[in-house]
């Protein structure tokens, strides 16, 4: 199976400083802050040399080609779930806000593992007769899947 990647640049003070992820495991945290070309330049470096990934050249035979077409039925059916106006798309920019949808999935899974459960978890937890306090948002939401898929039985068990 192929691994995923994204890279996540934002700004900080004057300058910008990256993230790198690999299957949702931080592989690399550039701190220093430097101008967004360079931070760019920076990630796909590191990328190149430790992932073996290559990014979309703008200007490639691909992406160009794809300019002038429409998007696959795939692309559609993503951007259709998604909620995303699709008609006026072509399939360079359904890709691109593909990976957009999935960069904003990846970020909340990151935030749901280290944010605490909701008020509305451990409510349904507790009334599960589970102790939700020192669980996170990403914990609660596997525990009560697993409740409600009949996994989890009254002694604190898994089935």
């Amino acid at each position: 199976m192929r691994k995923s990647c994204e890279i996540i640049i934002y700004p900080l003070n004057d300058g910008y400083v990256a993230s790198i992820y690999e299957d949702n495991i931080l592989l690399e945290h550039i701190t220093q802050q430097m101008p967004l070309d360079e931070c760019i330049q920076q990630c796909e470096k590191f990328a190149r040399d430790n992932m073996g990934v290559e990014y979309a050249n703008q200007n490639g035979k691909w992406i160009k080609s794809a300019r002038n077409q429409k998007p696959t039925f795939g692309q559609i059916q993503i951007l259709q779930k998604n909620k995303i106006k699709y008609q006026r798309m072509n399939r360079a920019k359904a890709s691109y806000e593909i990976r957009r949808i999935i960069a904003l999935q990846r970020k909340q899974q990151r935030l749901n593992k280290v944010e605490p459960a909701t008020e509305r978890q451990k409510s349904f937890l507790h009334k599960a007769g589970i102790d939700p306090e020192n669980l996170s948002k990403a914990q609660a939401m596997a525990a009560i899947a697993m409740i409600k898929q009949g996994m989890y039985n009254h002694d604190r068990q898994l089935r």
